[in-house]
């Protein structure tokens, strides 16, 4: 038999061998400590169970500090009753205020999604948005690299029956390698832009569309690449704004007409919409001619 004391009460413990039960009295007041050994030769791997009747725990502490190390009883004790707690609540650890965001809740996601290994794709993915272009570019390259543009290749990868050839030459499957680089519609638009080297440069010929992008955006011209997809953005958005769009007069319906056309294909599209005078569409048409014609020709 053994006796301590905490700061204001005195208990007296009694440990029984047979059962494992450690008694502590003060006042006519039993507190019940249920000790059992969890390892066969192992003195350290002692489980407590403590029973506390009417809130009491004093003299707990002592046994905790005796049985188990400093740091792990402390942290015991900090732990408060649940007669302690006047009311509980829920927090949100990733705000400084502890309250839910969804700005929060989608970083937290975030993080989840590109440290797993199911969604993780390698990749130089700052290169693409550390670019200075127009934020319809980098992302439109981001798209491209990660294969969400609906090609007719992915499309039917998605079960979605159609025709594999590009719509514009019919000479390859629509993928993205075919739509950017090898069509012929897309190296005049190269040319044109005067960014001809990415059709040249043996640096800019991997296999996948990914890994181009990714050549593109770390090569050392890559900065002339970016600056020209800027200006020539730039120069379009200010052409663009000299004519706007205005609605007819009322009792009146406006058709807006465009035409483009491939003279090595002998195809030319139309396109027209039809909007009122509240800027409405009432209808609208594309359509493929064999014939080929001027821009002036087709509108008119």
């Amino acid at each position: 038999m053994s006796s301590s004391s905490s700061a204001k009460v005195r208990f007296t413990w009694m440990f029984d061998d047979q059962t494992g039960l450690l008694t502590g009295t003060n006042d006519g007041t039993l507190v019940n400590f249920f000790l059992r050994n969890l390892g066969p030769k192992s003195e350290k791997s002692l489980c407590i169970y403590l029973l506390v009747f009417q809130g009491i725990a004093c003299g707990f502490g002592f046994l905790l500090r005796h049985f188990l190390a400093g740091d792990v009883a402390e942290r015991i004790l900090e732990t408060p009753l649940v007669n302690s707690v006047c009311q509980d609540k829920v927090v949100w650890e990733e705000e400084r205020n502890e309250c839910y965001s969804v700005k929060s809740g989608y970083k937290l996601a975030m993080r989840y999604i590109i440290g797993s290994d199911k969604y993780h794709v390698a990749g130089n993915w700052n290169d693409i948005w550390k670019a200075q272009a127009p934020h319809k570019v980098r992302h439109l390259l981001w798209r491209l690299c990660r294969g969400c543009l609906p090609t007719r290749y992915r499309l039917l990868e998605r079960r979605v029956e159609c025709n594999l050839n590009c719509p514009v030459c019919d000479e390859e499957i629509e993928d993205e390698i075919h739509i950017f680089f090898r069509c012929a519609v897309a190296r005049d638009s190269w040319c044109a832009a005067g960014l001809s080297m990415v059709l040249h440069n043996d640096a800019y010929h991997q296999s996948n569309a990914m890994d181009r992008i990714f050549a593109m955006c770390s090569n050392e011209s890559s900065a002339i690449v970016v600056h020209k997809l800027q200006s020539n953005g730039e120069s379009r958005t200010a052409e663009a704004n000299l004519v706007r769009w205005e609605k007819p007069a009322l009792g009146w319906v406006k058709c807006n007409v465009d035409v483009a056309f491939v003279p090595d294909s002998g195809r030319t599209s139309v396109g027209l919409c039809f909007r009122n005078n509240r800027g409405q569409v009432m209808a609208g048409m594309t359509q493929w001619q064999q014939t080929v014609m001027s821009s002036v020709e087709g509108e008119a």
